[in-house]
């Protein structure tokens, strides 16, 4: 996926390739996805600090943003921790989404850029607009699918954290499904 990210105190604009890739050794992060309706933002709460300081790595982190939800990373192990940010529930359509088989695992991230060959400090990389992807909520399941709720054989399902699964296509991120707490 190409899109535009602004480098920061620049006005210069970039493309920036980002690849999502599967890794089978890592397993999901442990903790909680809720949502507060109050607030209309997702927050993950890692139930062992240990856990996710290990996967941040020394110089903190980084985010992939799906309009306003972030995909908090790892810097220094370029390691896909959890989501958090606001997505106000006004924009969830209700739907029945298809059942998806998600495999444990971790997710990695790359980017194949010159100018930006690796993640920064505190910065964001925009993946998708606002209102770009559909967003479907099945009450039923107490599914949300950010992206495209279509898998095929050729499509990897990877429960990254607790209750948030990624599907990659080859190297390209199709959806994220949530399974929140709402409060």
């Amino acid at each position: 996926m190409s899109k535009v990210l602004a480098k920061p105190n620049s006005t210069s604009h970039l493309k920036v390739k980002v690849r999502f890739l599967v890794d089978q050794t890592l397993t999901p992060l442990k903790g909680s996805l809720v949502y507060n309706s109050n607030d209309s933002a997702f927050d993950f709460e890692p139930y062992q600090d240990q856990q996710l300081i290990q996967r941040i790595g020394p110089s903190s982190t980084s985010s992939l943003t799906i309009g306003t939800l972030q995909i908090e990373v790892g810097v220094d192990t370029s390691i896909a921790l959890h989501v958090w940010g606001l997505m106000p529930q006004a924009s969830w359509k209700r739907g029945d989404l298809p059942y998806i088989d998600a495999q444990p695992g971790g997710v990695k991230i790359a980017l194949a850029d010159e100018e930006w060959p690796h993640l920064d400090r505190g910065t964001s990389i925009g993946l998708v607009e606002i209102n770009e992807w559909p967003t479907v909520f099945d009450p039923k399941s107490g599914w949300l699918c950010i992206g495209s709720p279509d898998t095929d054989n050729s499509s990897s399902c990877v429960e990254f954290a607790s209750d948030t699964i990624a599907v990659i296509k080859g190297d390209i991120l199709t959806a994220v499904w949530l399974h929140p707490k709402i409060r």
